[in-house]
């Protein structure tokens, strides 16, 4: 029961947790510390026992060590009524007010046996809300009969980390065969053309990683303020996006709703484990090459472009001085997968990780790395996924060894290549060196040969692979310029003006 009049949250249900193959004298639950009056009983075939408990708290998180005696028999499912509440104010992943409330992280109890990203569950919410709010959560929303107008209940058939908000919502819908909604605080005049445009988006990531894996998705706009203190001005929650007010102003930014509704895939569909680096290279790297897909379909091939070589507008997480920032202040010094510095590494995924993903692609070739991704999806559907599981993907539907690239820009290496080049042309032949500073890399990088007429261009591909390397070709034309990854399509310094 959310009062959003205040930052209180009040909380009962009951739990079931699957057999364990021994006899269990003991469970333990993972909650929010700030929750008070916590109760615990065990339900049993004519009623319920109170279980005694011990308490732990670290970090604002609270671990309940519930003991039974007699034992719980193995090979039978435990189920638990729970009730608590408390004053969650300045809680991260929560807010209640009467701006807009938002409930998604540590407010119901889960089984500390799992990692603290993987808190996915099935089963059922009932939320009451006050006269003049609504409520959207995960899952879908289910009739009550006889239950008030301000009761709302939401069932989740698919694993899901549970979530909802609470608001004055004004609604607009999209056209189409999947249920997509935009959940305003207040009326907007472009709600409704930015509804059909996240359907849209959501047509094109289904291209790129598989049918969307939830029964709607629904955009839910929260308080800027409350949103940015708990860490985030978006956030991906299993068929909800919250994205803060400020966000929404002036129409969608392609790029960052692309790279929010991408979790729902990456981030949410599957749960990455591993290094925190390894973590966010299967988060928030491949989140935001959904997003560089979907700006390269709709709006071409310049602005995917100034979205490698720089970043996209309004998403600072694209910008890639950011990362360069980061080389030339010596914080590049560990292989992006090997990072376990949670802030560092989220920070290297979304603007270095990337462009590696995207360098992928190519080096799988589109077609096969799109087939590639919707087949890992799929067998991973709702399951926790490893990097190692990833790059073995990756392996077989390019039928050859990709040790080499991964080791390069992933797990051996840090930092991008750099090169110099030189031209010339005699007789009709061009000649080329370019010279890699610093150890080699191994890249395969376009080569644009521009003559005085718009007709008098020819591009080749040269691969690096040592200190020093040369080409030439025939050129049936004056050559004026000879232009290295012309597209940055490989991530790469810049010569310097």
């Amino acid at each position: 029961a959310a009062q959003p009049d205040s930052s209180w949250l009040s909380v009962t249900g009951t739990v079931r947790f699957a057999a364990a193959d021994s006899a269990r004298h003991e469970l333990r639950l993972r909650l929010r510390a700030a929750f008070r009056d916590v109760r615990f009983a065990l339900v049993r075939r004519g009623g319920e026992t109170q279980l005694p408990a011990g308490l732990d708290t670290a970090g604002g998180m609270a671990t309940w060590t519930l003991r039974a005696d007699p034992p719980l028999p193995a090979r039978m499912p435990v189920t638990l009524r729970f009730a608590y509440a408390g004053s969650l104010a300045g809680s991260e992943g929560i807010h209640l007010g009467p701006d807009g409330s938002f409930v998604e992280t540590a407010w119901y109890p889960e089984d500390s046996a799992q990692s603290a990203r993987d808190s996915r569950a099935l089963g059922s919410l009932d939320i009451d809300v006050p006269a003049g709010y609504s409520a959207i959560a995960t899952g879908v929303r289910q009739a009550s009969p006889g239950a008030p107008a301000r009761h709302y209940r939401f069932v989740t058939h698919v694993p899901r980390r549970l979530a909802f908000a609470v608001g004055k919502y004004s609604i607009a819908r999209a056209h189409g065969a999947l249920p997509i909604a935009l959940y305003a605080l207040r009326e907007r005049p472009t709600a409704a053309r930015d509804a059909e445009r996240v359907a849209q988006y959501v047509g094109l990531l289904e291209r790129e990683f598989g049918r969307i894996p939830y029964p709607s998705l629904t955009i839910v706009e929260v308080p800027t303020g409350p949103a940015r203190s708990s860490g985030f001005g978006g956030r991906s929650v299993n068929g909800l996006v919250f994205v803060t007010s400020d966000n929404l102003e002036g129409g969608l930014n392609t790029a960052f709703i692309a790279h929010e509704i991408s979790h729902q895939w990456w981030g949410d569909m599957v749960e990455p484990h591993g290094t925190d680096g390894e973590v966010f290279m299967l988060s928030e790297a491949m989140a935001t090459y959904g997003a560089l897909r979907v700006v390269t379909a709709l709006e071409g091939s310049a602005s995917a472009e100034h979205l490698r070589r720089v970043g996209y507008p309004g998403f600072e997480d694209s910008n890639l001085e950011y990362y360069l920032a980061f080389n030339v202040t010596g914080l590049d010094t560990v292989p992006l997968t090997q990072l376990r510095r949670l802030v560092l590494a989220h920070d290297l995924a979304a603007t270095k990780g990337f462009r590696v993903i995207d360098m992928l692609s190519r080096e799988v070739g589109q077609s096969a790395f799109r087939a590639a991704l919707a087949t890992f999806l799929r067998l991973h559907r709702f399951k926790t996924v490893t990097w190692g599981q990833f790059t073995a993907a990756m392996r077989r539907m390019a039928g050859r060894n990709l040790d080499w690239f991964f080791g390069e820009w992933t797990t051996r290496r840090t930092g991008i290549p750099e090169w110099t080049s030189d031209w010339s042309q005699r007789d009709g032949t061009v000649s080329l060196r370019v010279a890699q500073r610093g150890p080699s890399y191994r890249v395969g990088v376009e080569v644009r040969i521009t003559g005085g007429e718009p007709a008098d261009t020819v591009t080749h591909v040269v691969t690096l692979s040592a200190s020093t390397n040369t080409a030439s070709w025939h050129v049936p034309f004056t050559v004026r310029a000879v232009d290295i990854d012309p597209r940055f399509l490989v991530l790469h310094w810049l010569p310097d003006p």
